[in-house]
């Protein structure tokens, strides 16, 4: 929390020039934290370019429910400290009697650019949670076996996909991953099974392994999937943040994730109400000064799965294709 890294564990990003907007003047970067914890729960955190390393943002300032804890000098009262570790990794060890930030340390990531489930794996016994592009997913499911993982996920991918079984078989230091997309015991490399089987096994193993209040950020979870699948493995994430009280965040482009979330708003059955929802849309446009902005809309949720007042180009592609479809030419011209 003393300092972010542009290039870690989960992201490459470059240098800070990369990361801070080139047509903002302030060249300072600022986070503002509001969770729903009792006590200290309001957190303003402002980051500046380090002089230590030209990937490295130091925090400069920061206020606790509105008050700095820097004096004049810049100097922390409290906890925090200007220290970095030789490797400089983020050190949230000066922030204990801050529970809510802690608690960021319970949030993982499946990114966008996640690997294909691999044929074979270098066996790490250490490993507990998953990589961003879980190239580790072989050692958490192997090192999660005693504790059933393997069979619940099996059994996950088998409803999502209407078929599928898998195998991890120990050799020498290495983890062998086999699987197949039909009932039987005929089991392949993964490069000859349909793509979609390969890039749900870390989405699914995170849902599974996630402890009760983690968050989760999953990135295109539709990739490789056919709809009705896309639609299935919602179903699985919408379950498991419910009965494990988990917050998922979901970065999509599929209406056909977007619409199995509203429909589950909608399932009497479910227990997810509107307000448990929230539906974000980014887009950009031309500002006032020519330069191109990003804005994001919190858009409303009836617990009749409507989302009201939808804003041009969200999720509006499937409606005007079947509207062209439908109409005569007449009506088109």
């Amino acid at each position: 929390m003393n300092s972010l890294l542009a290039n870690g564990k989960w992201v490459n990003l470059g240098l800070y020039a990369d990361v801070h907007n080139v047509y903002d003047a302030d060249t300072s970067i600022e986070f503002y934290i509001v969770t729903d914890n009792e006590g200290d729960n309001e957190f303003w955190l402002k980051y500046d370019r380090s002089n230590l390393k030209p990937t490295l943002i130091e925090l400069s300032d920061a206020k606790v429910n509105g008050k700095s804890i820097f004096d004049s000098s810049g100097n922390t009262m409290g906890d925090f400290s200007s220290d970095f570790s030789s490797d400089f990794d983020i050190s949230l060890s000066q922030l204990n009697d801050y529970p809510s930030l802690i608690a960021l340390r319970r949030i993982h990531y499946i990114a966008a650019d996640r690997k294909t489930a691999p044929y074979h794996e270098t066996m790490d016994e250490s490993a507990v949670d998953l990589t961003p592009n879980g190239s580790n997913v072989l050692s958490v499911l192997w090192n999660n076996r005693d504790q059933g993982v393997l069979t619940e996920v099996e059994g996950i991918m088998d409803g999502i996909l209407d078929g599928s079984s898998f195998h991890i078989e120990p050799m020498a230091n290495e983890l062998v991953f086999t699987l197949n997309s039909a009932k039987d015991d005929v089991l392949f490399q993964p490069v000859n099974v349909g793509y979609g089987h390969g890039y749900i096994l870390s989405v699914i193993t995170a849902l599974v392994i996630a402890k009760e209040e983690d968050a989760l950020i999953i990135e295109n979870p539709e990739a490789h999937l056919h709809p009705a699948a896309q639609a299935k493995l919602m179903n699985v994430i919408v379950d498991y943040a419910i009965k494990k009280k988990i917050q998922v965040f979901v970065e999509t482009h599929s209406d056909h994730i977007l619409n199995t979330s509203l429909l589950a708003v909608k399932n009497s059955d479910i227990d997810l109400s509107a307000k448990d929802m929230q539906v974000l849309f980014f887009s950009g446009h031309k500002g006032e000064d020519g330069h191109y902005e990003s804005s994001v809309q919190n858009l409303e949720v009836t617990q009749e799965g409507h989302i009201l007042n939808p804003p041009r180009q969200f999720f509006e592609q499937y409606a005007t294709d079947l509207r062209d479809l439908y109409s005569s030419n007449r009506e088109r011209r």
